[in-house]
């Protein structure tokens, strides 16, 4: 039989533990947006068509994928992307396109080194 003492310790070391975890989930989670200058420098604010609503997103790095007609090329889109499902390269690199074609976003690309 477990004592009652015992047992509203291992009750407050799981709400503690429960509490923690929590917090630590919520800071991760995606930050809602209406342009890029309220994410942090290395995001944009990328519009999700499923909620209709701009979230913080990470900029392309060296050797992500991207689509090379964004008009974004060397710098952070100032602006909430809407007209893509994915930011644009980071800073000051390039979307080097590859032979595949998105059929609504055009020709593919590999985020790339740029000037």
């Amino acid at each position: 039989m477990v004592s009652p003492a015992t047992m509203a310790m291992n009750y407050l070391i799981l709400s503690i533990c429960l509490f923690l975890c929590t917090g630590q989930l919520l800071s991760t989670a995606a930050q809602n947006c209406h342009q890029s200058t309220e994410c942090a420098r290395d995001h944009c604010c990328l519009l999700d068509k499923s909620l209709n609503v701009g979230v913080c997103k990470p900029m392309g790095g060296i050797a992500e994928r991207c689509y090379v007609h964004q008009p974004y090329a060397y710098e952070r889109p100032k602006e909430m992307v809407t007209d893509y499902d994915l930011c644009p390269c980071s800073t000051g690199n390039i979307c080097g396109g590859i032979d595949s074609y998105h059929p609504v976003y055009g020709q593919r690309g590999i985020c790339t080194f740029g000037k």
